[in-house]
């Protein structure tokens, strides 16, 4: 499958849990302190084989994290869905080991 194939892929997966997690905390106006272990458990299933083999919830957590915080400060102005999916696909071999499940 082609690069761009599997970022369009994540990208829509990305999308998607944006959706749930908007109807999920629609009472709080999308607040959600633990937004990343949420999006984390939402996509941790339907990720399926598009990132390295072994990344659970809890390295999806942390790429999450380390994607919204890259995402601040090099792109803030960025379609975050477009950007995330770029930057996992450059950075989920490298989810340190001490978070792996």
């Amino acid at each position: 499958m082609e690069v761009s194939d599997v970022r369009s892929q994540i990208e829509v997966l990305l999308r998607q849990a944006g959706a749930a997690h908007k109807l999920a905390f629609a009472e709080t106006n999308s607040a959600d302190p633990d937004w990343p272990g949420w999006y984390a458990g939402y996509l941790s299933e339907r990720m399926g084989g598009l990132l390295p083999l072994g990344l659970g919830a809890n390295e999806l957590r942390s790429l999450l994290v380390l994607a919204d915080a890259d995402h601040r400060v090099q792109a803030p102005d960025a379609d975050w869905p477009a950007y995330y999916a770029s930057f996992f696909l450059t950075n989920a071999k490298s989810v340190p080991m001490f978070v792996r499940s």
